[in-house]
């Protein structure tokens, strides 16, 4: 994803597909302009452009294009079908450009000739709405009713493909008739890769490539629970039946999308995707006015947008909509502003040999809440639209490639939080990508051997001097794979309980770990600790013990359920015999009495933040070898903690050289202390990757850097696990 993110860390997207018919009743056909579109048909892979040219207009003459989904399939444009794009144009239009760059999505007139208006719209890019198999109608309009509106005709057809999906699309058993169906590449990152419509009957079928994928299915009046969308795989040759289930809608959410600048100004054909705390997924579409009416369910719901739309509309769209609480009834009022795009991201995708790679999912995201997806078109190349000049909004920008065999590179700024755009500057960020031929893959469990479902892997590494980045969900038994490269790669869960894909934070995630590939694959098996118990007072949390916890490390979160975390109960972790190892969280204020009594392997105690202010008797009672760690710059460690005396973590490097052909260095710091060693090839840039994990027996230990002399240049630094 990320609204619906899909993170990668934070990855995010939000996208959606479908609207309800805000005019009916047209004449078909009429003097004083015709419209064309060329071609009138394609398959839903389909990399090239659509070309609508309009003639007999009068010089500067303004008209409105209407595009509806023949939702019901009976070949007329009624209140069943989708109106899935509206925009006006105007003879003459100029492209925008900012910061020197043409943004090619935005709608403008490219033929020099008076009264004679043609446009282009790369298919890729249009949004999955406009890819769904099936027919489609252009309505040609005048808005001042100069000529009668004209209609034109255009078809997707599905790519032959030997394998399918098939199925019904059911609400409590009873089949639902022209449902929408989507697919999804993985664990559903990235926007939609194909879409169709069941038939009168429920019925729905789609070819697809051989591969993974989720399967979702959308309608008005109806909700979807994005929880429940098991993970298939289709192989070749073979057909695959799967039910979708929908949830009938009981509540509804009305309001209007209007131009941040001008609350009078309406944005039509925006398409809405509403979502729950609760993971349910809903659909809308603003009318000619900017106006939409979302059927939902009781609960609290984001009203969010399709990030496709935001790219050829010339706006930025919110990664996260209003937030209504529609658990006590309909709510009507709500307004979403959209501001106008003032600044721009652009680049290219393209292989190691500068081929161009055409429908790749670019995400960018700021820290102001702003959210904005494109796909590359035939020639690898995307444009999005940003905002400019904010104070302390960091843009970052990535590709969201899950299911992909290319591993994709990343801009350095996003290992350092971001980049801020001027307002008026296009900002060119190209990517590169490799093939993978091989895999790391595995499963993540809790410590009781349960599988963890639709949980995000993200695997990092830098190659030659270039940061990559691949991902994927676990499946219903909890399997991941992700595609690799050659090189040291870091696996890491993601631990984000606010993306879909990311851990709950009832669970403790482990520290990251590291793994080589050198022309094999490798399987790293990931585990988690079951749950915290915990305690709510005045919007604080105490943690009162971990259900089943049987693991060695354990990295207590700093916020559950959105509350920080500040407690620790009495005899929460008592007896906890397996244990090695604890990080305390920054914020930390009290540990109570035996906290951590009888846990006879505990070593380390590492606190990230200050001392805590109160410490119950006990607390580390019978820990015969535990050792409490605390961090250069942290205050009031003065009086022993517990009746232990803190030690500082500050280990040294010493001897640095080049020592049996590798370059490496001696660590000395607390005897017994564990070290992490970080590198990175840029301090300007600094992308900070884990090399080794060190202890420090009797105080020392050696680092050698076995691959030092595939970088120019290379910086070090420790930190605490």
């Amino acid at each position: 994803m990320h609204a619906i993110m899909f993170r990668s860390g934070r990855l995010s997207r939000s996208w959606l597909v479908s609207g309800l018919l805000c005019w009916a009743g047209f004449v078909q056909g009429g003097p004083g302009a015709a419209l064309t579109v060329s071609p009138v048909g394609v398959s839903n892979t389909y990399t090239g452009a659509i070309t609508l040219s309009i003639a007999g207009l009068t010089n500067g003459e303004t008209v409105r294009i209407d595009k509806y989904f023949d939702a019901n399939t009976n070949g007329v444009i009624d209140a069943g079908d989708w109106l899935v794009q509206s925009f006006a144009l105007t003879d003459g239009q100029a492209p925008m450009v900012i910061g020197g760059v043409t943004n090619s999505y935005v709608p403008c007139d490219l033929n020099p000739t008076n009264g004679i208006l043609r446009m282009q719209m790369s298919f890729p890019t249009a949004g999955i709405e406009q890819q769904v198999v099936g027919k489609y109608y252009y309505r040609l309009s005048s808005p001042t009713g100069r000529f009668q509106p004209s209609i034109s005709a255009f078809s997707v057809s599905n790519t032959l493909y030997t394998q399918c999906f098939t199925g019904k699309v059911q609400c409590g058993g009873t089949n639902v008739p022209y449902a929408g169906v989507l697919v999804f590449n993985g664990g559903g990152h990235g926007g939609p890769i194909a879409g169709t419509v069941a038939d009168g009957a429920g019925s729905y079928s789609i070819q697809v490539a051989s591969g993974t994928y989720q399967l979702w299915a959308f309608k008005s009046n109806y909700v979807c629970d994005m929880n429940a969308a098991a993970t298939l795989t289709v192989s070749a040759g073979v057909t695959v039946t799967n039910n979708l289930s929908l949830i009938q809608a009981t509540r509804c959410m009305s309001g209007r999308c209007v131009d941040a600048a001008n609350a009078g100004l309406g944005l039509p054909g925006m398409l809405l995707c509403p979502q729950s705390q609760n993971g349910l997924i809903a659909i809308g579409f603003t009318d000619t006015n900017g106006v939409f009416s979302v059927p939902v369910t009781a609960d609290n719901w984001n009203a969010n947008m399709d990030n496709e739309e935001f790219v050829f509309s010339g706006y930025v769209g919110p990664n996260d909509g209003p937030s209504v609480d529609l658990t006590t009834g309909s709510v009507s009022g709500v307004t979403i502003a959209l501001p106008k795009v003032t600044a721009l991201i652009y680049g290219r995708v393209t292989d190691n040999l500068g081929s161009p790679i055409p429908g790749v999912f670019v995400n960018a995201n700021d820290d102001d809440n702003h959210n904005v997806d494109a796909i590359t078109d035939a020639n690898g190349s995307y444009v999005i639209g940003a905002l400019g000049g904010l104070d302390n909004d960091a843009w970052q920008i990535e590709i969201e490639n899950s299911g992909s065999n290319y591993m994709f590179s990343m801009p350095a700024f996003n290992w350092n939080g971001g980049t801020n755009i001027s307002a008026g500057v296009a900002a060119q960020v190209n990517f590169t990508a490799l093939w993978t031929p091989n895999t790391v893959s595995g499963s993540l469990k809790d410590n009781s051997g349960n599988p963890i479902a639709n949980i995000g892997i993200n695997a990092s590494a830098n190659i030659n001097g270039t940061n990559y980045q691949n991902y994927a969900d676990t499946d219903a038994t909890g399997h991941y794979s992700i595609n690799v490269a050659n090189g040291q790669w870091w696996l890491n869960i993601d631990n984000n309980s606010g993306d879909r894909d990311g851990l709950p934070s009832v669970y403790i995630c482990p520290n990251g770990q590291a793994v080589t590939i050198q022309n094999v694959n490798a399987t790293v098996n990931l585990v988690v600790a079951i749950a915290y118990a915990c305690i709510t007072n005045n919007r604080v949390i105490a943690i009162t013990g971990c259900t089943g916890f049987m693991g060695a490390e354990m990295i207590l979160p700093g916020v559950i359920n959105g509350l920080p975390v500040t407690g620790i109960q009495q005899g929460a972790f008592s007896n906890y015999c397996n244990l090695t190892s604890i990080t305390i969280p920054f914020g930390m204020t009290n540990i109570g009495g035996a906290a951590f009594c009888n846990c006879a392997n505990l070593a380390a105690v590492y606190f990230a933040g200050n001392a805590p202010a109160g410490v119950g008797g006990n607390a580390f009672f019978n820990d015969s070898h535990v050792v409490l760690y605390y961090l250069p710059g942290t205050t009031g460690w003065g009086a022993p903690i517990g009746g232990l005396t803190p030690v500082l973590w500050n280990p040294q490097a010493h001897n640095l050289g080049i020592q049996a052909n590798c370059f490496g260095f001696d660590v000395t710091g607390p005897a017994n202390a564990t070290v992490v060693v970080e590198a990175c090839t840029n301090l300007l840039q600094p992308v900070w990757l884990s090399l080794a994990s060190l202890t420090l027996t009797n105080g020392a230990a050696d680092f050698r850097d076995s691959f030092w002399t595939n970088q120019s240049a290379c910086f070090y630094r420790f930190r605490a696990p």
